[in-house]
């Protein structure tokens, strides 16, 4: 017998063979969380860059019309549209990535409590443009 919570869990697919560019790369992905998603048992699937409390890089935080003496950072991770139900993670404001995001590489992100109290103070940080510098994009929504 299954024990709630148990977290089935694949942490290693970095070259699927045949794969040779990146939009082959997001239909392998695609193909693979579909397939999984539809298995009996399974709530939710994702994909992501690492799992937590791990992260996948660190960057520099930059926001207009603020600006500071110390550079601003935190880590991030890169995922597709199920990471936060996948995780059991409540959305406390705005939306959630949405497939539509993922699929056309929208630049969009989710922000934590301690990102938007460190640098959005009493401001409503939903719909704020934000530049993490290892990106060349500004996300918004």
């Amino acid at each position: 017998m299954a024990r709630p919570g148990l977290l089935g869990l694949l942490t290693d697919c970095r070259n699927p063979s045949g794969v040779q560019n990146r939009d082959q790369k997001r239909v392998f992905f695609r193909k693979a969380l579909d397939r999984l998603a539809i298995l009996p048992g399974v709530i939710a699937a994702t994909e992501a860059s690492s799992f937590p409390p791990y992260s996948f890089g660190w960057t520099e935080v930059l926001i207009p019309g603020k600006t500071h003496s110390e550079p601003w950072g935190t880590t991030f991770d890169l995922c597709s549209e199920g990471y936060f139900q996948t995780l059991s993670r409540t959305l406390l404001r705005g939306r959630l990535l949405s497939r539509s995001d993922v699929e056309s590489a929208r630049h969009v992100t989710v922000i934590n409590q301690t990102l938007a109290r460190r640098y959005f103070a009493n401001e409503n940080p939903v719909g704020q443009r934000i530049k993490f510098t290892t990106f060349e994009e500004w996300a918004a929504d």
